[in-house]
């Protein structure tokens, strides 16, 4: 609702305003009353804030006077204090300076003195000298025993000390003999050490002899190929009698298996059972036999056999018998056959497999176009269905 201003005359459209904004004069009431509850409540709440607002204002300023007197109070209390004790202690200091006060004080004092010294001290003291009294019995016989003591261990000492000279002497002697002992033991000692290791010397080198001796025995008695080699490896090592050794053992094997044969009976072999004289065997049954028969002799006596069958085929086989085969009597018996039916000479018949290779490479064309054509033998080594050969007077073998 617009309102105008008494005063200035200006139009107001809130309701709410009191004062005009322009003049800052009240506006007038327009007609609007209040009820009088309304003026009751106003009246109201204007007592109680004009209450809260004096005495508030009378709490506070109750509070800060009540601080500033109780500080005030406290520090009059603290001055009265200091200054009563500074005039009692005056008084008393005034007062004992009089000469009657103090003889009345030294007379109490000396009294108390000799009552205290009486009832208290002396007790004590004479507690104390009848412990100390006790103490010097105890230690006095203390000390006689320990003397007593002492001179019992000093005496056996004196004894020991003697006993110990004597001993001390033998000692010495004994030390002198045991030492001459002890050189002498190492003079022995020494001189054993040497014989020990002239013995270990002597030991190992009679140890790696009875090794080549034993290759030998081996090599001769049981036709071994691989004893043979290693003696032949030995016969190249640094040590000069060792090595003196092995190539006599060496010559010595190769001499015997060359005049000696354990076949040379031999004239027939079993075949299935039945006996066949050996040139009536086919290559094919010679060759087979060569190569799978488990009894050397069969070999030997087939390798030997071979030397007259001057057929293609023959040389392979019998030069696979020279590399493989460990006996030496069939080695030998190979090799002599090969040379025969090649015509080829070795430098060595119990030589290493490659003289066999390397002169066959070089002629084994020339000397296969003078061999007779043979038979297709399809001989395999690992054929399972191989002939089974035996020699006669021996188990056969299935």
């Amino acid at each position: 609702m617009e309102r105008e201003c008494p005063r200035c005359r200006a139009t107001v459209t809130d309701d709410r305003l009191l004062r005009c904004p322009s003049c800052r004069s009240f506006f007038t009431p327009l007609g609007i009353s209040l009820a009088p509850e309304q003026e009751e409540e106003i009246y109201r709440r204007l007592i109680r804030r004009l209450k809260a607002y004096v005495f508030g204002s009378f709490s506070l300023l109750t509070l800060i006077s009540s601080i500033l007197m109780f500080d005030s109070l406290k520090s009059i209390y603290d001055r009265s204090v200091r200054f009563a004790n500074g005039l009692v202690v005056e008084r008393i200091d005034r007062d004992f300076r009089e000469p009657r006060i103090t003889q009345i004080v030294e007379t109490v004092a000396a009294d108390k003195a000799k009552d205290l010294l009486k009832t208290q001290v002396e007790p004590e003291v004479e507690r104390f000298q009848h412990q100390t009294d006790q103490s010097l019995q105890k230690l006095d016989k203390l000390t006689d025993d320990l003397d007593l003591k002492y001179k019992t261990e000093y005496d056996q000492l004196s004894r020991d000390l003697s006993n110990v000279a004597t001993r001390s002497a033998e000692a010495s002697r004994l030390t002198q003999d045991l030492g001459a002992k002890v050189a002498l033991l190492d003079k022995q000692n020494r001189e054993a050490s040497t014989l020990i290791g002239s013995l270990s010397s002597a030991v190992q080198d009679l140890d790696r002899r009875k090794t080549l001796y034993d290759l030998s025995v081996k090599a001769i008695a049981d036709g071994d190929r691989k004893a043979l080699t290693a003696l032949v490896h030995a016969a190249g090592q640094d040590d000069v009698l060792l090595r003196e050794i092995a190539i006599s053992e060496v010559q010595r094997i190769k001499a015997y298996w060359i005049g000696v044969s354990t076949t040379k009976a031999i004239t027939k072999l079993i075949k299935d059972k039945r006996e066949i004289a050996v040139d009536q065997l086919t290559t094919c049954d010679l060759r087979d036999a060569l190569i799978k028969s488990e009894d050397y002799k069969v070999r030997a006596v087939c390798a030997k056999q071979l030397a007259g069958r001057r057929e293609r085929g023959v040389p392979e086989a019998l030069a696979g018998a020279i590399e493989r085969d460990q006996h030496l009597e069939v080695v030998r018996d190979a090799t002599l056959s090969w040379q025969s039916v090649t015509g080829l000479t070795l430098p060595d018949v119990f030589g290493p497999s490659e003289s066999v290779e390397a002169l066959w490479k070089e002629s084994g064309d020339s000397v296969n176009r003078s061999l007779a054509d043979g038979a297709s033998c399809n001989v395999h080594p690992f054929d399972p269905q191989r002939v089974k050969f035996n020699v006669p007077g021996a188990p056969f073998k299935k």
